[in-house]
């Protein structure tokens, strides 16, 4: 019934609870939300999503989904940040090239993500930083990713990654912060 709510955090509290609650989609006025290390498990609802649209601010580390990210979520057409580390999440990283703002994603120690970095990554124009350390993605580092101009951090460390460190990386003017260690 809080449907003014903008700004929702009970990160920390050990709410343990199977999912996450869907009455938080009828909070429809949210901009930020933080649910992190609140000791959920089981898989993540889809249904509740999609009426989030103004989200912008997801934290959802910490927790035990043991699924992948259901496209609810991937689509959310306001989503800049998104924190999704020590989540259990599986499934490959296909899905960013449909995150129509994303800014800032992290999705480290999740071991059951997999798979090779896209090649259209480099259509994300609006990404600056991404992080994606203690998975299991294997293959090379797309070259597309150079087109990124705007990338200011990539953490990639602690993967399964191969081959030459693209030369594209050099077009990315803004990048502080390579981490490629053990690959």
């Amino acid at each position: 019934e809080l449907t003014n709510l903008k700004y929702l955090f009970y990160g920390f509290t050990s709410f343990e609870y199977p999912g996450i609650p869907t009455e938080i989609g009828l909070l429809t006025n949210l901009i930020e939300y933080d649910m992190s290390y609140t000791l959920y498990f089981g898989e993540i609802p889809t249904n509740m999503w999609s009426q989030l649209t103004a989200l912008k601010f997801l934290v959802m580390d910490g927790n035990a989904y043991n699924s992948s990210l259901p496209e609810e979520i991937v689509s959310l057409p306001n989503l800049e940040f998104l924190y999704a580390g020590f989540s259990a999440l599986h499934g490959n990283l296909d899905f960013i090239s449909r995150m129509p703002k994303i800014g800032e994603l992290w999705v480290d120690d999740n071991p059951g993500m997999s798979g090779s970095i896209p090649s259209e990554i480099g259509d994300v124009s609006t990404l600056q930083s991404f992080s994606i350390t203690n998975c299991d993605i294997t293959g090379t580092i797309p070259t597309e990713i150079g087109s990124l101009t705007d990338m200011t951090y990539l953490w990639f460390y602690d993967n399964l990654l191969t081959g030459p460190i693209p030369s594209e990386l050099g077009n990315m003017k803004k990048l502080e912060t390579l981490n490629l260690q053990k690959n």
